[in-house]
């Protein structure tokens, strides 16, 4: 899945915000920023919260969510930062 825009778990949430305070800069370095003019603000999303915390998931009828998309969205979601 290459085309993030729009997608609401890429989208930077402000109630997510405590969660990545007083990160390290390897860390922040890692996770998805706003390139803006001259800023690089870290994006308060929640595919940057799984990248921060490497959840496991859990996939309920996981037999029926065999597609190529399913996958594509859960290899961009395993990037653990370190």
């Amino acid at each position: 899945m290459d085309k993030t825009e729009g997608r609401k778990v890429y989208e930077s949430n402000g109630s997510l915000v405590h969660h990545f305070e007083n990160l390290d800069r390897e860390k922040f370095n890692a996770l998805e920023h706003v390139e803006e003019l001259d800023s690089r603000n870290l994006k308060y999303s929640l595919a940057n919260l799984v990248y921060l915390y490497n959840p496991i998931f859990i996939i309920d009828e996981a037999h029926n969510a065999r597609t190529e998309l399913t996958f594509e969205v859960l290899k961009r979601l395993n990037h653990p930062v370190s």
